[in-house]
């Protein structure tokens, strides 16, 4: 069997991956539009604990995590400048990793099996390949459902807030979600996703140090992408996007962003990248897309409070400040939730 891969970033090298250790014999190969000595990646490089991304992830990028957060806290801007927050404790909520040399990694490993790596050859149309399966791993593409980032990385010290993610939101721009994910002691990753503009960002940093009292030097790195939530819009409408195509004597798959796998409330995409194809690497296709439903529908209740953020931002406000002080670890499950904070869930069922 031949397959080919479109795409190799994270999801296209990890479907190889995974696939070359269940079928030792497939040929794969691979094409990916940027050249070896430009490949570069444009990511918050967060890899959050969920979709089971530490189990499949672990043990590949150990060597690549470069921090480790514990905490995650909001942050509400309202009119006049009125600043409201709320912080949820979450021992394993994320890990950071160096992800571009975690990819190249990949690329080694990849490439010592036998797999070909096509560097500077874009694929315009994944039916054109001719593989017996062949992967769309081309990533997001612009769309209804699909939003954008912009993202820096600045270096300086980030000492106090280096176990901490940081989430921003506005009550003028509720579109609009902004994040700091320190990448250490010495550098961090400041972003927004929605509606997002480089000068919006370059705002919200100045308004991070002065808040945060940090110390920042310089920027490093910058870029954008493009955040597909569109597997998650649709689950949300009563629908089931197609992730598997049938085209006579060949089977076309998504996978990661291609397939709309972004988690629409942070804008993670790595948890689906990896799950994708871990699922994909049975090569059943039919089960595939049952799995990936499975593991997915999580995502209509994410899309659900995105647009319950930015119809009823009071109340979403409200719910989130309600839940200072918890651990994540209780809100997994409702009945350990209300043993464990009683007074605040009553004042949640009554408030919000």
């Amino acid at each position: 069997m031949d397959i080919k891969i479109a795409g190799g970033g994270l999801s296209g090298l990890l479907t190889a991956y995974f696939i070359k250790n269940n079928f030792k014999k497939i040929n794969i190969e691979i094409f990916e539009k940027l050249k070896l000595e430009k490949y570069r990646i444009d990511c918050a490089e967060g890899l959050v604990n969920q979709r089971n991304s530490f189990k499949i992830l672990g043990k590949l990028v150990k060597q690549f995590i470069v921090n480790k957060l514990s905490k995650v806290v909001w942050i509400f801007v309202l009119d006049k400048d009125e600043i409201r927050r709320s912080e949820i404790r979450n021992k394993n909520f994320c890990l950071m990793i160096d992800r571009l040399n975690f990819q190249l990694s990949l690329i080694k490993n990849l490439e010592k099996v036998g797999v070909k790596i096509n560097f500077g050859e874009k694929v315009e149309k994944v039916e054109d390949l001719d593989g017996e399966i062949v992967v769309d791993a081309r990533g997001s593409k612009p769309g209804e459902h699909c939003n954008v980032a912009v993202y820096k990385i600045l270096s300086g010290n980030f000492e106090k807030i280096k176990d901490v993610n940081f989430w921003t939101i506005k009550d003028r721009e509720p579109e609009t979600l902004y994040w700091i994910f320190p990448l250490g002691k010495d550098k961090a990753n400041f972003g927004c996703g929605g509606k997002a503009k480089m000068v919006k960002l370059n705002e919200f940093i100045k308004f991070s140090s002065d808040l945060l009292n940090l110390e920042i030097d310089k920027c490093v790195k910058k870029g954008a992408g493009l955040l597909d939530h569109s597997y998650a819009a649709m689950l949300y409408q009563g629908k089931e996007k197609e992730v598997v195509f049938d085209l006579g004597k060949k089977k076309v798959v998504k996978v990661g962003d291609a397939a709309g796998l972004v988690d629409p409330f942070y804008g993670e995409g790595i948890s689906g990248a990896a799950l994708s194809a871990y699922l994909l690497s049975k090569l059943d296709l039919e089960n595939y897309k049952k799995l990936l439903r499975k593991n997915n529908e999580f995502l209509k209740e994410r899309m659900a409070a995105v647009i319950d953020r930015i119809k009823n931002f009071e109340t979403f406000m409200k719910y989130m400040i309600m839940l200072d002080g918890v651990d994540a670890k209780y809100l997994k499950f409702k009945p350990l939730f209300i043993l464990r904070y009683p007074l605040k869930f009553l004042k949640i069922m009554k408030e919000v």
